[in-house]
């Protein structure tokens, strides 16, 4: 075979999205398996500011199943809102981040100033700048992330990667569709 076949019990992680309120998925970089971050001081900041914000921060390690990747899809496909940290640049950060845009989940990301990552990435998207780990700096992105939180969950179009403006208009006449994309 050319494909691993998919256990029985892990099908409902590709069922529909199921939010669980007040279930905030922090992505970010981490150690090997059951270790800590590799930015804990700001993962520290990080959670505190999601808690300030009303919402229960949850990572992959925080959970007990057996199997991460299972653990990850569950997660994404449970939370509500989602915090996602690209400060170390890394391409499983960078794909957990287009799930949760395929799926509409609201996202604040958190990144340099002067990122090397694709402009495409911060479409539509409410982003923190972070700066560096002094204690200030952590004080400041942990109210930062919370204010982000008010406002992201606060926006009616939230969790919209290209969200519905009212100035684009699809008119269907006769099977085919004109659009005006004046935004």
């Amino acid at each position: 075979k050319d494909f691993i076949p998919q256990k029985a019990n892990t099908l409902r992680s590709a069922n529909w999205r199921t939010p669980v309120k007040g279930k905030c998925f922090v992505v970010i970089a981490s150690d090997s398996p059951g270790q800590g971050t590799v930015h804990e001081e700001r993962f520290k900041a990080i959670k505190l500011g999601i808690a300030d914000g009303s919402y229960k921060p949850v990572r992959n390690v925080d959970g007990n199943g057996p199997n991460w990747f299972e653990e990850m899809v569950e997660h994404l496909r449970t939370c509500e809102l989602a915090v996602v940290d690209l400060t170390a640049e890394r391409p499983n950060c960078i794909w957990e981040l287009g799930i949760l845009n395929a799926w509409d989940v609201p996202v604040v990301l958190i990144h340099p100033k002067n990122s090397g990552l694709p402009s495409d990435i911060f479409t539509h998207r409410v982003s923190v700048f972070y700066e560096g780990q002094s204690a200030t700096e952590l004080a400041r992105l942990r109210i930062d992330i919370r204010d982000k939180i008010e406002a992201v969950m606060s926006y009616d179009d939230r969790g919209k990667f290209l969200p519905r403006s009212s100035k684009l208009i699809l008119v269907k006449e006769q099977n085919r569709v004109f659009s005006d994309f004046e935004i």
